[in-house]
């Protein structure tokens, strides 16, 4: 159904979640939300992410998924981070990591130690209005600078993410010197547009555009963010429907005991759902900018 094919990318993917807060609180994610619902829906399941439930979903889980280093918090705050990083990488699955490269000091030696093992790198870096919390100092800039020297040096595929209008002021020398000795000016993607999370934050309020909602009460609907294969590990072994959904309004399974192709196919093989969903009547979807007419054009890159 058509629906569908134009709501998934061409492969699977896994966002992981490590644990159900993230200590960063920036001012454009929805973390208060997500930090709340999972108390609420979850009081007395896993908090943090542990390499036992890492070996435990990867049996669920196909060969060919990417796994993306990403999810509702920062995958450098997981103490098992390099345990679990190297048992996905051995058991043959893309990895792809969205890091703001603060976290755990094992887990920051680590990556920096075993870039290779992924595939892709987007690093989020602070701004100078102190929207992305944290503690910028001159070892973090250190830190910031190794790190993107060695993925220039290698020839390994890395973009730099800012979210605001310039770097935070403890960063700014160093993006200048790097601009200047490894020309990094086409690896820095500056924000246009920011993501509501299914209405839970408000573009304008940092200066952003939001993609448009389009609604029409006769059209059929679609997913033009492509995210209905793209779901979120929780640290309990869940899974939410996609990384927009922080208010965990909408969990597909649990990854310990069902597969997660099968997971994404939950939506479309339900009668009820996949008519709610067509219709434009999916909650949580129908709060979400991306849920659309099927005419419209997809908006899953970053500059639309």
């Amino acid at each position: 159904m058509i629906n569908f094919t134009k709501s998934k990318n061409d492969n699977l993917s896994l966002e992981i979640s490590v644990q159900s807060a993230c200590s960063k609180l920036c001012d454009y994610c929805p973390q208060s939300n997500y930090i709340s619902n999972y108390k609420k829906k979850f009081f007395n399941e896993e908090k943090i992410l542990t390499f036992e439930t890492v070996k435990l979903i990867s049996k669920n889980i196909p060969s060919k998924t990417i796994i993306k280093w990403t999810g509702f918090t920062e995958p450098l705050d997981f103490k098992e981070f390099d345990n679990s990083v190297e048992f996905f990488f051995y058991q043959g699955f893309k990895q792809q990591i969205s890091t703001t490269l603060l976290g755990k000091k094992n887990s920051q030696k680590f990556y920096k130690e075993n870039l290779d093992k992924f595939f892709s790198h987007t690093i989020h870096l602070p701004d100078n209005k102190n929207l992305m919390k944290g503690k910028f100092d001159n070892e973090y800039s250190e830190y910031v600078e190794s790190v993107i020297r060695l993925l220039d040096k290698n020839s390994i595929e890395y973009s730099i993410f800012l979210i605001g209008e310039n770097f935070h002021i403890n960063l700014q020398h160093t993006i200048k010197k790097l601009t200047k000795e490894i020309n990094i000016k086409d690896k820095i993607i500056k924000a246009k547009y920011l993501n509501t999370r299914a209405s839970k934050i408000e573009p304008e309020l940092f200066g952003l555009k939001q993609t448009n909602k389009n609604h029409d009460d006769k059209a059929s609907y679609y997913c033009s963010y492509k995210r209905l294969n793209q779901g979120v590990l929780l640290p309990n072994g869940k899974v939410v429907l996609c990384c927009q959904d922080y208010g965990l309004d909408f969990i597909l399974g649990d990854l310990k005991d069902q597969n997660l192709g099968q997971l994404y196919k939950t939506i479309e093989e339900d009668s009820d759902l996949r008519s709610k969903f067509i219709d434009g009547k999916f909650s949580p979807c129908n709060r979400c900018e991306h849920y659309s007419p099927i005419e419209r054009e997809t908006t899953s890159a970053r500059t639309l």
